[in-house]
């Protein structure tokens, strides 16, 4: 009788102690529980911006021997070390709102416990874009492979293809690179390649030019133009034009595979002082 009396009693504490979680397995938070008995921090030195794919130094002002510390920076990455290296890595996103602003927590490691966490805020802003020529778009996304023919333009009558964004993108103070794949029959002349950047209202902001000389025993051939962007613009499609003695279809561009034709806009302004944000 008596056991029969202390069964259920028994039975409800069980699964109390279930329910209340106290056998669930720990998590990586959990790794390093909380002390409330916390001591004061010693401040992170870091800049308060920098650029994704940059090393970017942390470390702290003091620094206490007999204690360890844990680095959180807010990417899903954390690292242990009194003085630390790390890089944000960028996302080729033309829909993020920059800048990105990440919060890196460092924790004070004593027997086990947290004893102490500070934080520090550090805004991330783009280095670079790259944009990807697809069949008169412009993408972040690499694309598949396929070739386009370069047409005749109504206005120039020179071969023309324009490419261009949903949405316009700000582009700051910038270096670009032009590496495009251009196909073409063997002994046709191709003379020049230009390219031309234009805002919403069709304004050109930049263009340039490449003159190719009269060597036409080339089929396939990527042709690099490099230039400047000298203020901020919001950029909304480009132009590919090209002079030549071919006949009207047989010049093409390349896209995708090995043989990817895109532009990459470097902003080199490191003091932040022009940024597009």
């Amino acid at each position: 009788m008596v056991k029969k009396k202390f069964f259920p009693i028994i039975l409800l504490t069980v699964l109390t102690i279930l329910h209340t979680g106290c056998f669930e397995k720990k998590s990586s938070n959990d790794l390093y529980p909380m002390e409330y008995n916390t001591i004061s921090m010693p401040v992170i030195l870091a800049p308060e911006k920098a650029y994704f794919d940059d090393e970017i130094i942390f470390k702290i002002s003091s620094i206490d021997d007999a204690k360890s510390y844990v680095w959180d920076f807010d990417d899903g990455t954390t690292v242990q070390g009194k003085r630390v290296n790390h890089k944000f890595d960028f996302i080729n996103d033309l829909n993020i709102k920059y800048p990105l602003i990440y919060t890196v927590k460092l924790f004070m490691i004593d027997g086990g416990y947290i004893i102490g966490t500070t934080i520090h805020q550090i805004k991330l802003y783009p280095n670079k874009f790259i944009l990807y020529l697809k069949s008169g778009k412009l993408t972040t996304n690499k694309p598949d492979y396929s070739i386009e023919p370069l047409k005749k333009d109504k206005v120039s009558k020179m071969p023309q293809i324009s490419h261009t964004l949903k949405e316009p993108i700000l582009i700051p103070k910038c270096r670009w690179n032009a590496s495009i794949y251009f196909n073409k029959p063997f002994l046709s002349i191709f003379t020049k390649f230009s390219i031309c950047f234009l805002d919403k209202h069709q304004n050109i902001i930049a263009e340039k030019e490449k003159r190719i000389g009269l060597n036409t025993f080339w089929n396939e051939k990527m042709i690099n133009l490099q230039g400047n962007i000298n203020e901020k613009f919001e950029l909304s499609s480009l132009k590919i034009s090209i002079s030549s003695l071919s006949l009207l279809n047989n010049i093409k561009i390349f896209y995708g595979d090995e043989k990817i034709s895109k532009i990459t806009f470097n902003f080199f302004d490191k003091d932040f002082k022009n940024l597009y944000i």
